[in-house]
């Protein structure tokens, strides 16, 4: 499964389709149209093989180059159906005992792309296409089919209610937290098949369908991911509260509080000390100060973005409600 650091740039729906990207991605996606029926379903199998290694870090991969393709010659507005060199056909990628990585594969296309042979360096440019595309339509769920299922309310306003673990009370709506962390992790598997998608053909971006799904896709996981978060920021309080009922933590407190990054698009801690080790009891009120501490700090950290930041100052502001008993009536 594709597994990679996952960056959250500026939402791809607030950019502009006017420039070279967009134009070549129509210009790929015309010259596929235009493929012989017989051509484009040798193009799409290939892809799937290729897109399916890809997600699965499989090596090697071999592929096949159709035996013809209908290219454009000395300028011309029409097509021409050119011969594939036989001997340029059979493609492999990676090797037995490696993991496929998708430079590997974008150095490959790009090889064939360069060659003088017009028939081979068209192929490898609708294969670039055809894997990008396969990624983009058909590996990842569509979103508007799932939208029509039986989901109401809170559930349903999301791109892929399927995998919506928390309502917006950040109560659990699945049966464990393991099942709300797959549901998070099947997310994050979507995002990194679109980025994977776009590093090796970077015009698909342009896809309307890549946006759609890219952005409902990271709305979706930034909620559940932070509703998470805050979910198990409340199970600290519970398991802080039980053991200081049985004076289990007089020998010094620390504490990880996990948060979710919208930048890397994963679950952090943000680690804190509340009491050094020692022989210091335990009080409700080290842990107020402490939240405080760390919310004065954490306004100054230039190093998460400002909506990451915002979420975690709440959190924090949790903890410090929790064990103030200065608010208690």
């Amino acid at each position: 499964m594709i597994t990679q650091q996952l960056v959250a740039r500026t939402p791809v729906l607030e950019q502009d389709f006017t420039g070279e990207l967009h134009e070549e991605y129509l210009i790929q996606k015309a010259l596929f149209q235009a493929q012989p029926l017989v051509v484009k379903r040798k193009l799409e199998l290939q892809a799937r093989l290729v897109a399916k290694a890809i997600d699965e870090r499989s090596s090697p991969v071999h592929f096949e180059l159709p035996e013809q393709v209908a290219c454009e010659v000395d300028g011309g507005s029409g097509k021409t159906l050119l011969t594939v060199p036989p001997d340029m056909r059979e493609q492999k990628v990676g090797g037995l005992m490696e993991v496929l990585r998708v430079s590997d594969l974008d150095q490959r296309l790009s090889e064939l792309e360069a060659s003088a042979d017009r028939a081979v360096s068209t192929c490898a440019g609708l294969m670039r296409y055809a894997i990008a595309s396969y990624m983009v339509h058909v590996m990842l769920p569509d979103g508007r089919k799932a939208k029509e299922l039986a989901y109401e309310g809170y559930v349903k306003r999301f791109f892929l209610p399927q995998w919506v673990a928390f309502d917006d009370q950040d109560n659990l709506l699945v049966n464990s937290i393991a099942e709300a962390k797959a549901g998070i992790a099947a997310l994050q598997h979507c995002v990194a098949v679109l980025r994977t998608a776009d590093s090796l053909t970077p015009y698909i971006v342009s896809d309307k369908e890549y946006r759609r799904k890219l952005n409902g896709v990271i709305g979706q996981l930034i909620n559940q991911g932070r509703a998470l978060a805050r979910y198990e920021t409340g199970e600290i309080v519970r398991i802080i509260w039980r053991r200081a009922a049985i004076n289990n933590l007089n020998r010094g407190v620390s504490l990880s509080l996990p948060y979710f990054d919208d930048q890397t698009l994963e679950t952090k801690t943000y680690d804190f000390e509340v009491i050094p080790a020692g022989r210091i009891n335990f009080e409700p009120v080290y842990l107020v100060w402490a939240a405080r501490y760390e919310q004065n700090r954490l306004v100054h950290d230039m190093r998460i973005t400002p909506s990451t930041r915002k979420h975690l100052l709440a959190e924090l502001r949790m903890l410090e409600k929790a064990f103030d008993k200065s608010t208690e009536s």
